[in-house]
């Protein structure tokens, strides 16, 4: 047949882009019957088949791979090529194409150089780099592609988007971890992998890494091959592959049909993948130890017994825990378990596996140590037994005998390991190190479970210590024995390696007899008993303290004996064991007190209360901590105790006690128990809200119903008490309060209140309680009692000392009889009504009334007053006082009125400067406070409103006075001629006042003195008054002076005179006469005499009833100011005058007048005299 492609019309296509041709073909037969069939064999057909190979076919790819695998030979590469078809047929290739181009680079590397790719755990990195730098491309990412006989895994990174990504993983081989990219030219990429166990075992795997362009061209491969010379490139069947058994003693066992150990086994070997030394993922198994239940016949059953995760790496070293009752022939076998990853192998055939791969151990179970029961060294003929921390005279053969026991039978032979320290301490550190120790066999004599052990010493049975003997520093031997069972259990209570941990530790010295110096008694806080205080008392703690010593070392001592009471034989006897620190009684009346349950118990310690470690120090003191009952019967007065010690050497005496040798002490000691209440400390204080002092007794105050009351105070030892001694009891106590009834009082508010009870438990005799006052308002009686005292104890505290009383008061206290309520000024007349004045704030009295049925006390009733401007704030008031709220001041308490009066006296509402300005400010009144139980007052006004006939509308009144004018009686005056100033003093204020000021005499702008003046008279509103102050006279000429009148509060200057000199006296040196000076006064009498007359007129024309002017009116009295002295003016006249020149006015009156300095002439420049009127003026006075 032959078919023209283009007209017949394809059939399919199948999965590879193959296309097929349908041929149907008709076959006749004229003779054949209904149901013939015909039958075609060998048909054979032959057709051509063209296929176009493509980049979709992976040849680039593969020649690649070749190119990167392959070994190149002159420049080029042989690339093999293979072609099979399952149905035959033969293959040629036509215009076979192959271009290659450069510019496209990649390498790789594995880290750790790994060989294979496993399930163990392990991250595995594959290291690549990758470049593009062909002209019109760039990289865009790269690719690692893994071949291998079971499929093709491909994983691909993408720059664009930062992404790594498989392509194809067929066997779900990988698991992608945390990869990373760095660089840029080239880019290195971390490839980052997880081995999956689904990957099953395969022989090689090559590995190719490539670049790829954004233009979609895959650069030539790196490639790297992994196919380990032993096992498989991935593998994921693993085995146990060793294994061993350890008994507890680490010896090997190794017939595991005849392990022989403790419960203590050691399992150790390694878990492999097959025919790898890699180990699986710890996580993908288990190791068991399984036993065989012997009890199940019908069937082999095994039974778990423990369990183990695996090991990273594989090498195990196990000790599973067995049960603690296992012991006897046990099977027990070991095996892998609950494998996740490929196939679970079997051990080798060498552990003789079972089907379920496990190997089968039979183990004879030993559980049981063998115990050393005792160490004897040979003392002469006979064996003394040893404890730790002894003594032993050095010997040559020093010989020792040990006995062991053990169950069935006790070893065949031990090891007695042993340092002398002159021998052995090579390092020269006193201490005895592992390595230091010497050992020799310790033989069994006698074949049972309990055998002595000598020692077999190269044929003695002895060692040497004689190396120690004689030797300064006490240099010591340290002795312990070692050794194991068959089972591997080590010798117990043998000691092990170091002196606090050997089995026995000696001094080669002979044997020292113990002695005791001193017996102490102290108490709780570690004050000393003493002659003069002898007592303890029942039911506190004491410390019993012995001091003694022991040649051979504490460790010595076998025990302390005290003896508090040898008057009655066996009644407080007190015995320590310092081996075991232990102490131990048989009396009735004395308590040891336990570390444990207590806190503190015996111990025995060094002289400066150090821990005494160093078995051989020699000085100790025993503290053992008692308690005595009470009402101890047998102890009649003062007692002296019997103190005793011995120690391990039966030949040293026995028993010794404290002897009369000098600074020896032996404490006396007497008993008492009697204790009761210290009233001096018993105390009942208010704590919340309002604190009403002195709660306790009948007259004290109320408190307020639930309060809570603090009762404090101390029971003591009623001994010493009365000398100021406290000792309290030391047991816990319970207090019982009880309240007793009260009755109802209709007049006093109180009501009915039942009995009640309460209990406190405290302790040390000091109690601190917090105790709810009632909540009726009455005036209760408590009563207080110790109960559940122990045994023996009694309350010795007089009933009149267990009572306390507490007033209660609800009520709260309230104004009364408002309308008698008064405000007062300093006269005593009543301010008001509604208006107050400024003038009446130095002193105001205020009186109330309030009721209160049970208690107001001094100082908690208040008088409060504050203004307000307008009903809001008054700035003035707090820019004057600044931080205060308003005014308070205590109200004086007339408690037997009825109702109670409330009164202050003559208080100052402002107390400093009062602004002049007071529209629309109000003054209020109230009364604040409480009762002694802190209730408040009501009905007595309050912040915002004040009470009835307390609110007032304030009126400014002042005298408010102002200086017209200021001048000197004379202008000019003389050396010793009396002056006096005339002060105009006008009052502009409303209300009549006394004008004071200071007046001073100042000099060349120097104050020479001041003094404080008063008008004589009151000065009415608006009135003008002429006062006159005489001043005194000057002693010597002074220039510049004038007065000034300064504000007596504030220093300023309110009026001042025009300045003025004074001048020498006058006589015959200066010129003048009796004609000058007459003259003089003449016209100053005809001055007066205008100035009156004009005063006298303008008075008339003002005031019609003052129709002369006296002469009181116009000189009144003034009061006496004495100028300051001064240095007198030079007297002689000035000399004639010199040629003129150029020069200033001073130069010119200093020249012409020398007799004058500079200041008296600029006095006379000030005053305005000129040169030539000065020259003039002295022309006349020498006529």
């Amino acid at each position: 047949m032959d078919y023209d492609e283009t007209v017949v019309p394809t059939s399919w296509e199948d999965a590879y882009g193959n296309e097929w041709i349908l041929f149907r073909m008709k076959i006749e037969s004229s003779t054949a019957t209904i149901g013939s069939t015909i039958t075609f064999r060998d048909l054979l057909i032959n057709y051509d088949w063209e296929r176009v190979i493509s980049d979709g076919n992976n040849l680039a790819r593969e020649l690649s791979q070749g190119v990167a695998m392959g070994t190149a030979v002159g420049g080029s590469v042989n690339v093999p090529m293979t072609w099979s078809s399952e149905t035959g047929g033969g293959i040629s290739l036509g215009q076979l194409s192959i271009t290659t181009s450069t510019g496209h680079s990649s390498t790789i590397s594995l880290t750790n150089g790994f060989s294979g790719l496993y399930d163990d755990g392990n991250i595995y990195e594959i290291v690549t780099t990758h470049s593009v730098s062909s002209q019109g491309q760039s990289l865009s990412g790269a690719s690692l592609l893994m071949e291998t006989s079971r499929g093709n895994i491909e994983l691909q990174y993408t720059i664009s988007n930062d992404t790594f990504w498989k392509v194809s993983d067929p066997v779900d081989g990988l698991s992608l971890a945390v990869s990373v990219t760095s660089g840029t030219s080239p880019m290195q990429i971390n490839w980052r992998f997880r081995v999956s166990s689904d990957w099953d075992d395969t022989a090689f795997v090559q590995i190719y890494t490539s670049s790829i362009s954004d233009t979609g061209v895959l650069g030539l491969p790196a490639a790297v091959s992994l196919q380990p010379t032993t096992g498989n490139a991935v593998e994921n069947d693993a085995s146990i592959t060793e294994f061993r058994v350890y008994n507890q003693a680490n010896i090997e066992q190794t017939d595991l049909n005849d392990v022989k150990s403790s419960q203590s086994l050691v399992l150790t070997g390694k878990v492999r993948f097959q025919d790898l030394d890699i180990a699986p993922d710890p996580s993908n198994y288990f190791l068991v130890l399984e036993e065989l239940n012997t009890s199940n016949t019908q069937t082999e059953e095994w039974l778990e017994v423990d369990r183990t995760g695996g090991t990273v790496g594989g090498d195990f070293t196990w000790s599973p825990t067995l049960p603690s009752q296992t012991a006897g022939s046990r099977t027990y076998r070991f095996k892998m378990a609950n494998f996740t990853g490929g196939d679970q192998l079997c051990p080798p055939v060498s552990y003789n596996p079972d089907m379920d791969c496990g190997i089968r151990m039979q183990v004879s179970m030993d559980p049981l140590p063998p115990q050393l029961v005792n160490i004897s060294v040979m003392d002469g003929s006979t064996w003394r037994d040893l404890g730790d921390n002894t003594w032993i005279p050095a010997r040559n053969c020093q010989t020792f005998r040990i006995v062991v026991r053990d169950n069935p039978v006790a070893p065949d032979s031990l090891f007695l390991n042993y340092w002398v320290e002159k021998d052995h301490d090579t390092n020269l550190d006193r201490v005895a190190d592992i390595g230091e120790y010497a050992q020799v066999p310790l033989v069994r004599q006698t074949i049972s479970n309990e055998s002595i052990y000598m020692i077999d010493n190269q044929g003695t049975q002895c060692i040497s210590d004689i190396a120690n003997q004689g030797l300064m520093n006490s240099p010591l031997v340290s002795l312990f024995v070692s050794g194991t069972d068959v089972g591997g259990n080590s010798v117990t209570g043998s000691g092990s390696p170091g002196i606090p941990f050997d089995l026995v530790t000696y001094q080669a010295m002979a044997s020292v007899q113990a002695s005791v110096t001193s017996f102490r008694i102290q108490d709780g806080f570690g004050t000393e008993l003493t002659s003069a205080n002898t007592t303890m008392y029942g039911g506190n703690v004491y410390h019993l303290r012995v001091r003694g010593s022991d040649g051979n070392g504490w460790g010595d001592l076998a025990q302390v004996r005290i003896n508090l009471n040898p008057i009655v034989s066996g009644d407080m006897v007190i015995n320590y064991w310092p081996g075991n620190d232990t102490a131990w009684t048989d009396s009735n009346w004395i308590t040891i007190l336990d570390l444990e349950t207590d806190g503190v118990g015996p111990e025995m310690r060094r002289l400066d209360g150090g821990v005494l470690i160093d078995p051989f120090e020699t000085d100790f003191i025993l503290d053992i901590p008692v308690i005595l009952a009470w009402s101890i019967s047998t102890v009649p007065g003062i007692v002296t105790p019997q103190v005793e010690v011995t120690d391990f050497d039966p030949n040293n005496g026995g028993w010794t006690t404290i002897s009369s040798q000098a600074g020896n002490y032996n404490q006396r000691w007497k008993y008492s128990d009697s204790f009761k209440l210290d009233r001096s400390t018993f105390t009942v204080e208010d704590t919340i809200g309002f604190i009403t002092p002195d709660v306790g007794n009948r007259e004290a105050g109320f408190v307020y119903p639930g309060d809570m009351l603090r009762i404090s105070g101390q029971y003591a030892f009623s001994e010493r008490l009365a000398d100021g001694i406290i000792i309290n009891p030391q047991i816990p106590l319970t207090l019982r309060i009880e309240r007793q009834e009260v009755q109802p009082d209709g007049e006093r508010g109180f009501f009915y209140a039942p009995s009640q009870v309460y209990d406190y438990p405290f302790e040390n005799g000091t109690f601190n309680i917090l105790h709810p006052a009632p909540t009726q308002s009455n005036a209760f009686t408590f009563t207080f009692s110790l109960i559940g005292l122990p045994s023996g104890a009694t309350d010795g505290t007089s009933p009149v000392d267990s009572i306390f009383y507490v007033n209660v008061d609800s009520e709260a206290p309230t104004a009364a009889n408002t309308g008698s309520w008064e405000i007062t000024d300093e006269n005593s007349e009543e301010i008001g009504p509604g208006i107050i004045s400024s003038t009446q704030f130095d002193c105001v009295s205020v009186k109330a009334f309030i009721q209160e049925r049970q208690k107001l006390q001094e100082g908690d009733v208040k008088l409060n007053w504050m203004y307000f401007k307008d009903g809001g704030n008054w700035t003035e008031f707090y820019q004057a006082f600044p931080g205060l709220s308003h005014f308070s001041i205590p109200m004086t308490l007339d408690t037997n009125a009825d109702p109670i009066r409330a009164s202050v006296n003559c208080i100052n509402l402002w107390n400093a400067t009062l602004p002049s300005d007071l529209s629309g400010v109000e003054l209020r009144f109230w009364i604040s406070g409480t009762d002694s139980a802190g209730n408040v007052i009501s009905g007595a006004g309050n912040y915002q409103s004040g009470f009835d006939g307390g609110v007032f509308e304030l009126r400014y009144e002042s005298a408010n006075f102002e200086v017209k004018n200021l001048v000197v009686s004379d202008n000019t005056p003389a050396v010793g001629q009396s002056l006096d100033i005339i002060a105009t003093v006008k009052n502009n204020g409303n209300k009549a006042g006394y004008f004071s000021c200071k007046v001073v005499i100042v000099v060349s702008g120097q104050v020479q003195s001041s003094d404080v003046v008063t008008t004589p008279i009151e000065i009415q509103p608006l009135e003008e008054y002429s006062w006159r102050i005489p001043m005194g006279d000057f002693a010597t000429p002074q220039v510049n002076v004038k007065y000034q009148i300064v504000n007596n509060d504030t220093g300023e200057i309110i009026a001042e005179s025009t300045t003025f000199p004074v001048t020498a006296e006058s006589d015959d040196t200066s010129g003048f006469d009796a004609a000058t000076i007459g003259l003089i006064a003449l016209l100053a009498i005809l001055l007066i005499a205008v100035v009156v007359g004009i005063l006298v007129f303008v008075r008339r024309g003002s005031d019609d009833d003052d129709d002369y002017i006296e002469d009181d009116d116009f000189l009144p009295e003034g009061e006496a100011v004495s100028p300051l002295k001064a240095r007198s003016p030079p007297t002689r006249g000035p000399p004639s005058r010199g040629p003129p020149k150029q020069e200033t006015e001073m130069e010119k009156a200093l020249r012409e007048f020398p007799f004058w300095d500079e200041n008296t002439i600029q006095g006379y420049f000030d005053m305005g005299w000129s040169i030539d009127q000065l020259r003039d003026w002295l022309a006349e006075q020498n006529q």
